[in-house]
């Protein structure tokens, strides 16, 4: 077998009128043109030939042979066209001749299974990078695939692990290291633009953070989220309290709870006012050995109540 045919006419079937100088009947009809371009299925584009489509003029060089009968039925065509590249010896008959087109267009053959992978594929843990990359370059060049560069290396990116997307690929004769880096920064771009449009949509019920480092806070006995509470609405959030806020940061509040620090979210909390009494409130020793501060609050408010009576009856 020979490689494959530099000319493109040979790769072309185009049939003409019957020589009658090699002995050919002169009441056989002319096809249409018919062109193999050498990217589709050999056996579907054989198989699609009209089966009486057998004789047409060959070649001087292929007289003797046609006269012998070393070529019969549809291969004495097909072997000026293409098959007289890839097939030697005397006689041949159509199957034969099929069976070595389709043995050298492997590319052609196996086209949709080529391109399943090229699109499919994707680094596995084992893999060099570089074989993979290689792999998918290779499968682009004999696919004939019409990319861009760029599309090229976004595609073979995104089926990069992520260890492996920060190589630097050759490919021909130009490193396009500084294109990967391009196609990222322009993602990053891209994803930048996307967000500040959308940016008005995004938290529309998030509350400030108005909760500061010592404020007095209570903590909602049982946490749900806003799917939940929008479901089971006749449950109505608890808290309890009051707690210490010892750390502040973006939405997040630290308090003293039991002796531990405990991590919650500031929407699940809010700021203790000791004068309210809210429904759901309830009070609990939250300072850990010094008093409740409402107790002390409390305290502190009769004591000067009781003062001022006092001075009122003297």
């Amino acid at each position: 077998m020979s490689s494959f045919p530099s000319h493109q006419k040979s790769l072309q079937w185009r049939p003409v009128y019957p020589n009658p100088e090699i002995g050919v009947g002169s009441s056989l009809r002319v096809l249409p043109e018919i062109f193999f371009s050498g990217k589709e299925n050999v056996s579907e584009f054989l198989d699609s030939i009209d089966s009486n489509a057998s004789y047409f003029e060959i070649s001087t060089n292929l007289v003797c042979a046609y006269l012998k009968g070393h070529l019969i039925r549809r291969a004495k065509d097909w072997f000026e066209v293409i098959g007289s590249s890839y097939v030697t010896g005397t006689a041949i008959d159509f199957a034969q001749l099929k069976q070595a087109l389709t043995n050298s267009f492997l590319v052609v053959r196996n086209r949709s299974e080529l391109e399943a992978e090229f699109y499919s594929s994707h680094q596995v843990r084992s893999q060099v990078p570089s074989d993979f990359v290689y792999k998918l370059l290779k499968l682009q060049k004999i696919l004939n695939f019409e990319m861009t560069e760029e599309n090229l290396l976004s595609h073979i990116i995104m089926r990069l692990s992520p260890q492996g997307r920060g190589i630097r690929v050759k490919l021909g004769e130009d490193l396009v290291g500084g294109n990967i880096e391009k196609l990222f920064e322009e993602a990053r771009r891209n994803t930048k633009i996307n967000q500040d449009k959308w940016a008005k949509y995004y938290n529309k019920r998030r509350r400030e953070v108005d909760v500061k480092v010592k404020d007095l806070v209570l903590g909602q006995t049982h946490p749900m989220s806003s799917a939940s509470k929008r479901i089971v609405s006749k449950f109505k959030p608890k808290f309890e309290g009051p707690y210490e806020g010892m750390k502040v940061e973006h939405n997040i509040v630290n308090i003293w709870k039991g002796g531990k620090l405990i991590t919650v979210n500031v929407n699940q909390v809010r700021i203790y006012h000791p004068r309210e009494r809210d429904e759901g409130v309830v009070e609990t020793d939250g300072l850990d050995g010094e008093g409740s501060r409402v107790e002390q609050v409390e305290t502190e408010g009769s004591k000067g109540l009781a003062r001022e009576e006092s001075s009122k009856e003297i």
